[in-house]
């Protein structure tokens, strides 16, 4: 457990009872920590970390794609979609067409793109699946869960901290 799902059930939060949010949480936690915290480093092994802060600030981007895609509720109003059309053009003037050679590998530049694709895919999956739920504790099993599951990754991988 985080000290933020002690601070929810310190304050009366309960841990959820029906499979079901345990799934939610697991896939949140995948979208939200497993698969960022795997990508972005294999992504900086190649890329330029000024690059990639550049294509990690397009998780707007693909967040406004995923809540057109996903949340039919919430249409995108011209302006919100002229500025999704923009944030793309910045990302592949950011990457350009000299991908892989001034500016990085184009697989860690994909690779990065691909964490900020889950950040944003996690913030739409919490709307659609968790929102209502105590924010804190969400967050808080999110971090738990995204440990225990990178931990044996990164044990295997011989890359844990000294």
């Amino acid at each position: 457990m985080c000290s933020s799902d002690l601070l929810a059930l310190g304050r009366g939060a309960s841990l959820p009872r029906r499979p079901r949010a345990w799934l939610d949480i697991l896939v949140l936690s995948l979208l939200g920590s497993t698969f960022p915290f795997l990508l972005i480093p294999l992504g900086q092994r190649e890329v330029a970390s000024n690059i990639a802060a550049i294509l990690n600030a397009s998780v707007p981007i693909w967040t406004g794609v995923f809540v057109y895609l996903l949340l039919p509720s919430e249409r995108l109003s011209s302006a919100r979609i002229a500025g999704l059309v923009l944030g793309f053009i910045g990302v592949a003037i950011v990457i350009g067409p000299g991908a892989g050679t001034i500016a990085g590998g184009l697989l860690g530049e994909v690779e990065i793109l691909a964490a900020s694709a889950c950040y944003g895919a996690g913030a739409v999956y919490f709307r659609r699946h968790l929102a209502g739920g105590n924010t804190t504790l969400i967050a808080g099993l999110q971090s738990a869960i995204g440990f225990v599951l990178l931990t044996p990754i990164v044990l295997a991988a011989g890359a844990a901290p000294n």
